[in-house]
C-alpha cells in the first residue's frame, strides 16, 4: 500500500484506505472513585521531556479481586483531547503484588512535541472502578515528519515493527537508531516476556525532517509469544507532520504464523524481514512537505 506525499503531509485520506477519526468523550473527573498511584521514571508533573519516550508504573488503589487476573481492564488515556484520541488509549497489563495486596503496572509509550496529558484509569465495561489524576509533562524535542505507531491483543505476544529507509537500512528490535542518531529510529521493543510490563505495545518508528528523502516501507512481524499460540492482531497507525493519525493498517496472525527465533540474523546488519512479515506499507518522504512552523 502507497501513500502520496500531499495526503500523508495535510493529512488528507488515501482512496485505498478507510480512515475513521474519532473524537472520545471528555475525561470525567477524579471525584469519588479511589485514586490510582502514577509515577513517571525521572519525571515529575508538569515538568519537561528532551526524550519522546517515558517509562510509567504505578498502582491500584482499591486492591479488588485475586492474584490470578485483574478485575476489569485498565488504559493508559494520553491527549484523550485531540483529534486522534482513538488511536492514544492503551491497554495495561497489571501484575498482582502479593506482598502488598495491591495490582501494579509499568509500561513506556510517546510523547509528542509540546503540552502532553494523560492518566491511567480501570474500567470494568463502561463504569469507571478508579483512575489517577491527570500527568502533563511538555515535549520539548522537535516534531517528526512523521511517525508509524504498532499495538496488538496478546499481552504475551512478541510482535515487532520493522521499517527500511530509502537506501535499505533496516530499523528494528535489533537496531533502533540505524544510522546513529535520532533522525529514523525505533523507540522500544515489547518482547510480552515480563509480566506486568505492558505487553500490547506500542513501538514506534519516527522519521524527523533530517532524514533521508524517498520511500519508507514498513512492515510487522509475530516474532514468538510467551503463551499458548493464537491469533494476534496487529494495528498500524500513520501519523503526519502535526501528529494526527491520517491512516490505519490491519493484520491478524494466524497462531501459525510466528517467526523462528533464527529468521532475522546478523546484529545490526539484519536483512529485511521477507517472508517473516505481513504486509509491507509505503509511505513517501518529501522533507520539502513538511509543515513549516
Amino acid at each position: 500500500m502507497r501513500l502520496s506525499a500531499d495526503n500523508l503531509f495535510t493529512g488528507g485520506l488515501v482512496a485505498a484506505l478507510v480512515v475513521v477519526l474519532l473524537a472520545l468523550p471528555g475525561r470525567p473527573a477524579v471525584g469519588s472513585v479511589p485514586v490510582t498511584e502514577l509515577r513517571v521514571e525521572g519525571l515529575t508533573a508538569g515538568g519537561a521531556s528532551g526524550s519522546r519516550t517515558f517509562t510509567f508504573s504505578g498502582t491500584f488503589a482499591s486492591g479488588r479481586g485475586e492474584p490470578g487476573r485483574f478485575p476489569g481492564s485498565a488504559f493508559l488515556v494520553l491527549n484523550r483531547g485531540s483529534l486522534e484520541a482513538a488511536g492514544r488509549e492503551f491497554a495495561l497489563e497489571p501484575v498482582y503484588d502479593a506482598s502488598r495486596s495491591v495490582w501494579t503496572f509499568r509500561s513506556t509509550n510517546t510523547l509528542r512535541p509540546g503540552q502532553n496529558s494523560f492518566y491511567v484509569e480501570a474500567r470494568d465495561g463502561a463504569r469507571v472502578l478508579e483512575r489517577s489524576r491527570d500527568f502533563t509533562l511538555s515535549g520539548t524535542f522537535s516534531a517528526a515528519a512523521f511517525r508509524v505507531q504498532m499495538v496488538w491483543d496478546r499481552p504475551l505476544a512478541d510482535v515487532d515493527l520493522h521499517a527500511l529507509s530509502p537506501d535499505g537500512t533496516h530499523a528494528f528490535f535489533g537496531r533502533k537508531k540505524p544510522l546513529g542518531d535520532g533522525r529514523f529510529s525505533l523507540d522500544y521493543d515489547f518482547t510480552g516476556s515480563t509480566p506486568g510490563e505492558n505487553g500490547f505495545g506500542p513501538e514506534n518508528v519516527t522519521v524527523t525532517p533530517a532524514a533521508p528523502a524517498g520511500e519508507y516501507a514498513f512492515s510487522v512481524q509475530y516474532f514468538q509469544t510467551h503463551d499458548e499460540p493464537g491469533p494476534v492482531k496487529s494495528t498500524v497507525y500513520l501519523f503526519n507532520d502535526r501528529d494526527e493519525r491520517v491512516a490505519t493498517f490491519e493484520h491478524t496472525f494466524g497462531a501459525d504464523e510466528t517467526a523462528p527465533g533464527g529468521a532475522i540474523r546478523g546484529s545490526g546488519q539484519s536483512p529485511w524481514v521477507g517472508e517473516t512479515a505481513r504486509g509491507v506499507w509505503r509511505v513517501p518522504f518529501d522533507p520539502a512537505m513538511v509543515t513549516k512552523r
